[in-house]
């Protein structure tokens, strides 16, 4: 069985035209697409929003300014009483490490997480 590798694409991001952010712009279409199997540097200075912008593409922050997906698979579906819920084949389709390992693991031994 052949794994199969999603693109992620984020539609609905702001872009600024500026470094200091205070003039966002929102364009109809603009969005960022990533190609299965690739390699994407995220850089900035501290408080740029890298680790906002990683958790959010995981699932672990809701956003309802974007738009995310892997393949057709959209990250966030409405669920009863159009509460947000997110979409488990999505969920299967990326791996996201937090930059603290304290934050991702919580059992006491790796045999423990892996069964887990």
């Amino acid at each position: 069985m052949s794994e199969q590798l999603l693109p992620l694409t984020i539609d609905g991001i702001r872009l600024t035209d500026d470094n200091d952010g205070l003039n966002p712009q929102r364009s109809p279409g603009t969005g960022l697409k990533f190609g299965q199997g690739t390699i994407t540097l995220v850089m900035g200075p501290n408080g740029a929003g890298k680790t906002r912008l990683l958790e959010m593409t995981a699932g672990l922050r809701f956003t309802e300014e974007w738009n995310i997906s892997y393949g057709d698979e959209r990250m966030w579906l409405r669920g009863r009483k159009s509460r947000r819920r997110r979409n488990p084949a999505a969920l299967l389709a990326y791996g996201y490490a937090s930059q603290s390992p304290e934050e991702q693991l919580f059992a006491r031994s790796v045999a423990s997480e892996l069964r887990y």
